[in-house]
């Protein structure tokens, strides 16, 4: 049904090539969705309204629900033609349901758009590999405070999130989808790290995937905030923004909470702020793993990423798991993407269900304290080196070639040079 979903969505989109931004296409098309999904009477409606009056009933129909929907619909400004509102309108005409419209609809945006398509949406192979880490968080609440479309954590079946993002249309948009999917959630707009909404010590999980590279700009209102280590008295810099994603995922966890954020991997060794954030971290043993993931894992960005296990109750003493998965995933059009062999790999590595691999490696707090702190992977896996067959008589014989080789050319140039008498 997705895939019939995403050709749907690609046809409408390149209908309406021209006449809209793709932004606004996909726009208009998951509010004509959520119109179909929660008023069946009012799309039947608007399906049988002439064209002269159609974009005044769309829009009397979509104040009206926007009582009862605030955070789908509230403050919209649509721009569209009656022309093209009917097009859309015919195309969802087509579906009896919507089970699997949301999916096919971030994996559209993700493709055609990137980060574009909804700020740091993911892709399938985080949504994979989080689900098989997690395993059965029915009774769990869920914290995301850079959200995008929900592409995570509606995957989850959880028994509430609560997400924030900065983008209000973004926001919007995501709320659609998850209420389509018929997902419990409250999502409020606004900038995660300069004003966190959410509750301190609330959650049992943070599952996060910050924009990679991002620059802070309110650094002295971020400075304030109640989720930092109130030991650590450094200045943020600019580039701080992957251990303040770190500090808010921790302040936001209940007394048992576990927090998965995918972060780039400059946050393994760092010097500076990020140095005595993650001193702070491993003296406080509050990491339980890293996954050093793929190069190609996200589809939006070559950047390489490591996702970040920690655990506010985390037995003291025990060692850090570093699981190295960087060698994993089949080449695709777009990057990499992981085996249901490899996620389940991963997932056992990490419950201990495997206790000794080649890409598994436990490490104690005094062998991280000799190496500084720091976290790369690269001091603590050495690389096997392959190993190459030679043939002793045959590369003789390669050699003997080469020099015989060497020796003509030489006599040609001095034959060559003595004409000019050089």
């Amino acid at each position: 049904m997705q895939n019939d979903f995403k050709k749907a969505l690609s046809v409408m989109m390149d209908s309406l090539r021209g006449v809209m931004t793709p932004e606004q296409e996909l726009e208009l098309i998951s509010v004509v969705a959520f119109i179909k999904n929660q008023d069946e009477a009012a799309f039947t409606k608007l399906m049988n309204v002439g064209q002269s009056g159609l974009l005044e009933v769309f829009l009397q129909t979509v104040a009206e629900l926007s009582k009862d929907f605030p955070d789908c619909l509230g403050n919209m400004n649509l721009q569209i033609e009656p022309v093209t509102l009917k097009q859309v309108l015919e195309q969802i005409s087509h579906f009896d349901s919507l089970e699997g419209f949301s999916d096919a609809y971030r994996t559209i945006a993700r493709e055609r758009f990137g980060i574009r398509g909804g700020e740091n949406i993911s892709n399938e192979n985080e949504s994979q590999l989080i689900k098989a880490l997690l395993g059965n968080v029915t009774d769990k609440t869920l914290y995301d405070g850079v959200a995008g479309l929900a592409s995570t954590t509606s995957a989850l079946e959880v028994k509430q999130r609560y997400l924030q993002d900065i983008n209000q249309q973004t926001a919007q948009v995501a709320a659609r989808l998850l209420t389509i999917e018929g997902k419990d959630f409250e999502y409020q707009i606004g900038n995660s790290l300069e004003k966190p909404l959410t509750k301190p010590e609330s959650f049992d999980l943070a599952v996060m995937t910050p924009p990679m590279g991002m620059r802070l700009s309110a650094v002295n209102e971020i400075q304030k905030q109640s989720y930092l280590f109130p030991e650590l008295k450094a200045k943020i810099p600019t580039s701080g923004a992957d251990s303040l994603w770190l500090q808010l995922a921790l302040h936001s966890l209940n007394a048992t909470g576990k927090a998965f954020l995918t972060l780039a991997t400059g946050c393994l060794f760092r010097g500076g702020y990020d140095a005595k954030v993650r001193e702070y971290l491993i003296e406080h043993e509050l990491i339980d793993t890293i996954i050093l993931l793929p190069q190609g894992y996200f589809s939006h960005t070559g950047i390489s990423g490591a996702m970040f296990i920690l655990r506010k109750d985390k037995p003291k003493g025990t060692p850090i798991k570093l699981i190295d998965a960087s060698e994993m995933g089949l080449k695709a059009r777009r990057g990499v993407e992981l085996q249901s062999s490899e996620i389940q790999l991963v997932a056992d590595l990490y419950h201990g269900k495997i206790e000794a691999h080649k890409c598994l490696k436990s490490v104690l707090l005094s062998e991280i304290r000799s190496n500084g702190y720091d976290l790369g992977f690269g001091r603590y896996f050495i690389k096997e080196l392959a190993q190459i067959a030679i043939n002793p008589t045959a590369e003789l014989s390669k050699l003997a070639e080469l020099t015989q080789k060497h020796q003509q050319s030489q006599q040609k140039l001095n034959e060559l040079l003595s004409k000019f008498d050089v």
